[in-house]
């Protein structure tokens, strides 16, 4: 196993983003690399962007085409007043999103957190067009707080909150949309 040095692990941005217009909305993405009908997608959790990947999709880039959006809501992708941000939200925006920037390749889901449930469900309604999965610290989307772990049920309550949220430095995130149910 080999250690990272601090020249591959940096806080520098190096990528130019692209825009697609989305269901009426700008959304930003990082988009590098050849695609030979194959194209890896990185989706971001909360309240991440596709900055999460700047240091991975280098290493990606030489073998696959790389597509790594700000979810609607975050990073540079427009904010919408009024959306509510939920994981069906975001569902609607992905699916509109690839459908527009990734019609018709396979695809390598490389999903974190939130982007988990996003990219667990697109592969799950798009099997023909998966070719492979690679997840971590993915969050199981719910149908009621009592499914959780007491402790994360209660943290996740805190966040929404107006009062608490503030204090804890979360309300300020306007698009946080952990609530459930979903």
């Amino acid at each position: 196993m080999t250690s990272n040095t601090p020249e591959e692990i940096s806080p520098e941005f190096p990528f130019e983003k692209q825009t697609a217009e989305v269901i009426g909305s700008k959304m930003e993405y990082i988009d590098v690399g050849n695609s030979n009908g194959l194209a890896t997608v990185f989706l971001h959790g909360n309240p991440m962007s596709s900055y999460l990947w700047r240091n991975i999709i280098p290493h990606v880039s030489s073998k696959s085409r790389c597509v790594a959006p700000d979810l609607i809501g975050f990073g540079d992708s427009d904010k919408i007043p009024g959306l509510e941000y939920r994981v069906v939200d975001h569902q609607r925006y992905i699916d509109a999103f690839l459908d527009v920037v990734l019609p018709t390749e396979k695809l390598i889901l490389v999903i974190h957190d939130w982007g988990s449930a996003l990219g667990f469900d697109w592969a799950r309604r798009h099997e023909d067009r998966v070719a492979g999965l690679a997840f971590m610290e993915f969050i199981p989307p719910t149908d009621s707080w009592d499914l959780l772990p007491e402790v994360v049920a209660e943290n996740f309550k805190a966040f929404r909150d107006p009062l608490q949220g503030r204090e804890l430095g979360f309300w300020e995130i306007e698009h946080l949309y952990v609530d459930c149910p979903l």
